[in-house]
């Protein structure tokens, strides 16, 4: 199996689906695809960097022989997997939104100390080898994680109750579809640099990074919808 192959079999008819329901939206669904168009500019954006600095220290790497090219050391089909993530994460949000009640955003600096002790764990974390996953991934999201939380906690506290659920069960779906990648070969994690926690036999931070990114877009899709009333 292809990496190509593995989006074509696993991503994109999620995507199918995921776009069918949210066309039931209507009213707000052109409000809401300028929040999808955006949240993929910065997912793609962020995340580049980032990546193409994890594969050039070996933290994951690729077969050559099942990705059709390179751009900064990653491989296509990772910015088409970054993009059809982000559309499905934001599509689920919007499709279980009617009864959700916006509130402006509001700066707390409280979640500013929090985050910056995160930060600071996964900094030390990354001078350990076999924490170095686990460190450059909590150093990574916490910054945008910080900044969501700290100007809109109380629109997300406000409506996780709305998109807890597809949020877990998207997490949960695109680990168990990387269990199939790993298996495939299509992508490996570097044991050296991985705590060596399984869970089903999955690396227990690839989870933690499923969990991470959908949550960025959930909670972005929830701070955008302060800007329709603004």
């Amino acid at each position: 199996m292809t990496y190509f192959s593995f989006l074509l079999l696993f991503l994109l008819p999620v995507l199918g689906v995921t776009f069918f329901f949210f066309l039931k939206t209507r009213g707000e669904s052109k409000f809401r695809i300028k929040g999808m168009v955006i949240l993929v500019f910065i997912a793609v954006f962020y995340t580049t960097p980032w990546d193409s600095f994890i594969i050039k220290n070996g933290i994951w790497f690729y077969d050559q022989n099942k990705i059709i090219g390179t751009i900064l050391r990653i491989p296509i089909e990772e910015y088409l997997f970054m993009i059809i993530q982000t559309l499905i994460a934001s599509m689920l949000y919007c499709i279980n939104q009617k009864n959700l009640k916006t509130i402006y955003f509001s700066f707390s600096s409280r979640y500013l100390v929090l985050f910056v002790i995160v930060f600071l764990c996964g900094f030390q974390m990354i001078k350990i080898e076999n924490l170095k996953y686990f460190g450059y991934l909590i150093t990574w999201a916490s910054v945008p994680l910080a900044i969501q939380w700290i100007v809109g906690s109380k629109q997300l506290i406000n409506s996780i109750k709305y998109w807890a659920l597809p949020f877990f069960l998207f997490s949960i779906y695109l680990s168990l579809i990387d269990c199939i990648a790993i298996k495939n070969n299509i992508w490996t994690i570097a044991q050296e640099t991985s705590c060596g926690l399984l869970v089903f036999g999955l690396p227990v931070e690839e989870i933690v990074f499923f969990l991470a990114t959908n949550l960025l877009v959930f909670q972005g899709m929830a701070l955008w919808d302060i800007l329709k009333h603004d």
